[in-house]
């Protein structure tokens, strides 16, 4: 191992002078093959750029979340050597995720969830320096998302609606009829309503579709269900004349009437 870093430090010129201390690090920490492998992707890439700690941290970095190797080692050794600071794998990690989900949206729908990414982010920082709570990197990642599924089911479901003027409130409680889960739909539903003020707000809509919508309330029932004439004739069985049914019928009755009914309906 120590053989291998005074020769590939031998073939530059010059070589950079913490090279060896950081073929020392990685013979104490990784194993000798996976050492040597290391220190040749290193050397090959000393070739090609800077031996500035900061420069080479940043060109040993693959282009995704996932740094690499090569890259968590040389960190871990620049920051204990005072060389560099640590990368802000976090954050871009975060801004790549965001960028997938802006391009997973259908093209008629992008540009102005592009221009909803950029607001969330500059939100960000005007909270950060007023010393209020910023959204985390995860809620914004959650908006995005809701927005790009809405999107999504527009353009499989809806082909009549090819802009977001177009969406009003059916199509989003269609698209919140799909989410089985309460918690989830409540919480794509936050999305969207975070989404449509930005857009009323900047006038690229006339109307939020979200406005008045409940994440539990709202959502109409898609099974098989009477007409409303057969309704109202189990509610006067199960309110009038009950002495001749079972005491249990027209309470599970009327507690099923109650449950199915959203709250508009029961005012």
């Amino acid at each position: 191992m120590h053989r291998c870093a005074d020769k590939l430090a031998a073939q530059m010129d010059p070589a950079p002078e913490w090279f060896t201390g950081f073929g020392v690090f990685l013979a104490q920490r990784a194993a000798p093959t996976r050492a040597v492998s290391m220190l040749h992707q290193l050397a090959d890439l000393l070739a090609h750029t800077s031996h500035a700690p900061t420069v080479v941290l940043q060109a040993a970095r693959r282009p995704a979340p996932a740094i690499g190797s090569l890259a968590r080692a040389l960190e871990a050794y620049f920051v204990a050597s005072r060389l560099a600071l640590p990368l802000d794998t976090s954050e871009r990690g975060a801004a790549l995720r965001r960028a997938r989900r802006v391009t997973e949206v259908p093209a008629p729908f992008r540009a102005l969830v592009a221009e909803f990414d950029t607001h969330q982010l500059e939100s960000r920082v005007r909270a950060r320096r007023a010393g209020t709570k910023p959204r985390s990197d995860g809620t914004l990642e959650i908006n995005l998302t809701a927005v790009r599924d809405l999107s999504r089911f527009l353009a499989a479901h809806r082909p009549d609606v090819t802009a977001w003027t177009l969406v009003g409130v059916a199509d989003i409680e269609a698209f919140l009829a799909t989410l089985d889960n309460t918690g989830y739909r409540a919480r794509q539903l936050h999305g969207l309503q975070v989404f449509f003020r930005f857009a009323r707000r900047g006038r690229h809509i006339l109307v939020d579709p979200t406005r008045e919508l409940k994440g539990n309330s709202n959502i109409p029932f898609h099974g098989e269900a009477l007409d409303p004439t057969q309704q109202r004739g189990l509610f006067r069985r199960w309110t009038a004349g009950t002495a001749e049914l079972h005491p249990h019928e027209p309470a599970v009755g009327l507690l099923g009437l109650l449950h199915g009914a959203s709250v508009n309906e029961l005012r």
